[in-house]
């Protein structure tokens, strides 16, 4: 069979050609230079391999040593690692994210229903309102919880509610360029606005115009300004002039509340009959033919011309003619002392159109956009906490609707009053049961208390005797107590298999010393009469007389006590009984004693001071046997 199977490989190499030999032998080349390459590779990853291990090793401490000083960083790693925890961890932030979208949402609704109460506006227009003021203060830097208060203030301004909305944004955006709070710009836009007649884009564009020629800031501005428009337009001057030339007086040194006062005076005279007699007389024209009032500086030009060449003197005497009182008078002469730059501030005013944009841009800062990007965000957490309020409202409504349902039910019906009656009374039954174990020992130990009561009262042991009774019996019992308990110890070894500790146990065992107990309990009874001794000797207490130690009675001579004064068994302070009382003659105490005092009371204040505290010494430095 081997030589049949050698026959047929022999034949199978016959038929190799040379070509054949060729690709076997080009196969066996390239699979050398496959096994080099994959052990080349391998050496090289092996390599690379090596060199992270070594720089995980040299850096893993450190990394350790930055996560361990973040409290809870190596829990939350290794709870994150868990898909199901951190399926928990996203489900608990989603929810912590839409309980406060929702307190954010509802906030905004408290600030809406509070601009509703002037807007009258239905729920589905509110909705829309409050859309609408989501997008404008998105896209302006202020506060966007601001937004409401402001338009609140502009529709508590007597404007509709369009007109708030066209106002809005112009407000915001003169805060923003005006550095104040957007209430403040909003106020001072629509009380220009209802006094000149001007849309409040005109109203703010000259405003910050004034800025710009005047030497006051937007706040002053605001404050100011619109306590002279409504005369200057009643006089038939017009807003551009009027605030360029309250803008003149500022630019002159003049504070801005005084530059009210003069611009106030100087407004007056020009609308008094009388004064306007004046001004003709001296020449000076104050309304044209058709009866219109001149432009101011066409009144102010007029007014110069005519003190032009005059001395100081004269100046005075000249616009004294004219019946005007101080302040009117100051303003007409700081006016026409510089007529050309009163003109520049009122060409300013006047032709003040985009002064309010520019303000906007040049008031940029590098935080706006992030502002802007901030706002914007808010817009959306306000959305989505908005998806949740119909949630919230439909709850509370059903938790409302069922504690009305119940309070009408307990109200009107007897069976549900009753039914809630024996529900009370089931609960109070099922404590009772809980609470029976409790109760059962607490029972007992008043049982075993009335007990005693019972059989000391038969014995004779009342009052206190009963208690002598067991002190006299407590050093044996508790002799008794540690035998048994050593006794319990030996016996747990050798149930329990412990030869070592048996062995010890049995070494260790001795029998208590019950003097040394008698003793003990001596002292420990000695210390309590001492401490109620002091206590009633402290400052606003009495001592009395004839206080007795209630534990002089005990005598425990016949458990085999030492006394440590007499060397009898059974000993007090002196031998005898008991506890003696100690007699502190009072005279002893005084002969120590010197009282320096100007007053009778002084001195019985003082001499019951000293005795007391010597009275407390003595008792504390007096050591107490019990017999």
């Amino acid at each position: 069979m081997a030589d049949q199977e050698q026959t047929t490989t022999f034949r199978i190499r016959d038929l190799w050609t040379d070509a054949m030999r060729r690709i076997i032998a080009t196969q066996d080349r390239f699979e050398s230079r496959i096994r080099d390459l994959q052990n080349t590779a391998g050496s090289s990853f092996n390599n690379i391999r090596n060199r992270l291990d070594r720089f995980a090793g040299r850096h893993m401490d450190v990394i350790n040593d930055i996560v361990g000083e973040i409290p809870g960083a190596n829990r939350a790693i290794g709870l994150l690692a868990n898909p199901y925890v951190a399926a928990g961890a996203a489900a608990l932030a989603f929810g912590t994210a839409a309980v406060k979208a929702t307190q954010y949402a509802q906030q905004w609704e408290g600030k809406m229903a509070e601009a509703n109460v002037t807007a009258k506006l239905s729920r589905k227009e509110l909705k829309g309102l409050s859309d609408d003021l989501l997008k404008i203060g998105g896209r302006n830097v202020g506060e966007l919880m601001e937004v409401p208060a402001t338009f609140n203030s502009l529709l508590s301004a007597d404007l509709s509610v369009e007109e708030s909305l066209k106002a809005l944004e112009p407000s915001l955006r003169a805060a923003k360029a005006g550095f104040t709070d957007a209430a403040t710009a909003a106020q001072a836009g629509v009380g220009v606005m209802n006094s000149s007649g001007e849309s409040i884009t005109k109203v703010f564009d000259v405003l910050f115009a004034t800025v710009d020629k005047g030497a006051a800031e937007f706040a002053d501005i605001a404050r100011y300004l619109p306590k002279i428009i409504p005369n200057a337009r009643a006089a038939g001057l017009a807003l551009d002039e009027t605030a360029g030339a309250w803008a003149f007086l500022t630019s002159q040194g003049i504070k801005s509340e005084q530059a009210t006062t003069l611009m106030e005076n100087a407004i007056k005279t020009l609308s008094s009959k009388d004064r306007i007699s004046d001004f003709n007389k001296l020449g000076v024209a104050i309304f044209d033919q058709k009866g219109k009032i001149l432009p101011l500086t066409s009144i102010i030009e007029q007014l110069s011309k005519k003190l032009d060449g005059l001395t100081d003197k004269e100046k005075i005497a000249k616009l004294g003619s004219l019946g005007l009182d101080q302040q009117a008078a100051t303003a007409f002469n700081i006016m026409v002392q510089d007529v050309d730059k009163l003109k520049e501030a009122i060409d300013t005013t006047t032709n003040s159109a985009g002064a309010a944009d520019q303000a906007y841009k040049d008031a940029a800062q590098s935080g706006d956009s992030w502002a802007i990007v901030g706002n914007k965000m808010l817009v959306i957490w306000e959305k989505f906490g908005e998806q949740f309020l119909p949630i919230v409202e439909k709850t509370g409504q059903w938790v409302l609707d069922t504690i009305n349902y119940f309070e009408k039910l307990n109200e009107e019906s007897i069976v549900f009053r009753d039914y809630l009656s024996a529900l009370g009374e089931g609960f109070n039954y099922l404590f009772k049961i809980a609470t029976a174990p409790l109760q059962i020992i607490w029972n007992q130990f008043n049982n075993i208390s009335r007990l005693i009561d019972v059989v000391s009262d038969k014995l004779g042991l009342s009052g206190g005797k009963f208690e002598v009774m067991y002190l006299k019996a407590r050093p044996g019992l508790i002799w008794i107590w540690e035998i048994l308990k050593q006794i319990g110890d030996v016996a747990g070894k050798i149930l329990s298999g412990d030869i070592p500790g048996m062995i010890k146990a049995f070494k260790e065992f001795k029998l208590p010393s019950l003097e040394e107990l008698i003793d003990k309990q001596q002292k420990e009874l000695a210390g309590k009469w001492v401490d109620r001794v002091k206590d009633v000797t402290q400052p606003g207490k009495s001592l009395t007389p004839a206080k007795t130690n209630p534990y002089s009675g005990l005598d425990l001579s016949g458990m085999g006590g030492k006394d440590k004064g007499s060397g009898k068994s059974g000993g007090g302070v002196s031998g005898g009984g008991g506890v003696k009382n100690i007699t502190i003659t009072i005279q002893q105490l005084l002969p120590g004693m010197t009282v320096n005092a100007t007053q009778v009371t002084e001195a019985a204040g003082e001499i019951g001071r000293m005795i007391q505290e010597e009275l407390v010494k003595m008792i504390s430095d007096t050591t107490l046997v019990v017999e």
